[in-house]
């Protein structure tokens, strides 16, 4: 009784062993799947994200350039008063582009290692709102009717599509970053100097208000006006100062103001 009870133990034993050697197996074979499929999406995110990783890398960021490139201009093409470009050609290409952003922003979403970062991202927000012409396209046909008969859904399409599309480029640009930063810099400052702004504006109005005859600026606002089309240069000349005074107070606002003017754009050179 006693070798048979042993027995067992060992069949028991070996049946245990073996089962736990091929749970051992099982584990160690999907922790390896699961190994290569995070190291296949980070080098797909490598790929989309980092044009300097690879020679493929390299590749596709030249082929979305020039996809882009051309999108942009065979969209101004069909916004043009007599387009030469249109019809069913131009929609099926249209709908071939858009399809491709499409795939390229979803793929983006499936290999991204943090999809929250990634919904909160700059450059996918509007990659994602580039796509919003293909919706209204889907809506009014695959062949876009003329603008006599859709006036607001087609103008929007006409208009919108080049934008949305030139915008993907920022993403292209690897120095863009920089730029957001000196207008973050610059913004900082921005209340001082609009406050400064505001009050040399005021100044330069009342002043011109005194000084100028009514029959040239005939209220508070007129001398407003005289004031804001000169401090910003763009001087529209349906008013201009007939005094020498008032030709003294314009002179020293265009000197003052163009020397202001170039204190945030200092900063955003830097």
């Amino acid at each position: 009784k006693t070798s048979h009870e042993n027995s067992d133990a060992n069949r028991q034993s070996g049946r245990s062993s073996n089962f736990d050697e091929q749970d051992i197996h099982r584990e160690r074979m999907q922790f390896m799947k699961s190994r290569e499929r995070t190291m296949y999406l980070d080098r797909m995110w490598q790929l989309l994200e980092d044009p300097e990783s690879s020679m493929k890398a390299q590749v596709y960021e030249k082929f979305m350039v020039s996809l882009i490139t051309v999108s942009f201009f065979l969209a101004l093409l069909q916004a043009i008063d007599t387009p030469f470009w249109g019809g069913l050609p131009a929609s099926i290409v249209d709908l071939g582009i858009d399809f491709i952003f499409t795939v390229e922003i979803g793929i983006r979403f499936a290999v991204c290692p943090n999809r929250r970062s990634f919904l909160y991202s700059m450059y996918n927000i509007i990659d994602m709102i580039s796509l919003l012409p293909l919706g209204l396209r889907l809506y009014l046909g695959i062949i876009t009717p003329d603008r006599d008969q859709c006036m607001v859904a087609c103008s929007v399409l006409v208009g919108s599509q080049p934008i949305l599309r030139l915008m993907k480029m920022l993403r292209r640009f690897q120095q863009f970053h920089l730029l957001l930063k000196a207008f973050k810099l610059a913004f900082e400052a921005m209340p001082i100097m609009l406050f400064i702004y505001g009050l040399l504006m005021l100044t330069f109005t009342a002043l011109l208000y005194v000084v100028e005859p009514r029959d040239n600026v005939e209220s508070f606002f007129h001398a407003w006006w005289l004031a804001i089309v000169t401090m910003t240069t763009l001087g529209y000349g349906d008013t201009i100062p007939k005094g020498d005074a008032g030709k003294v107070i314009v002179g020293c606002c265009i000197f003052a103001s163009s020397l202001y003017m170039s204190i945030p754009l200092g900063i955003i050179g830097n």
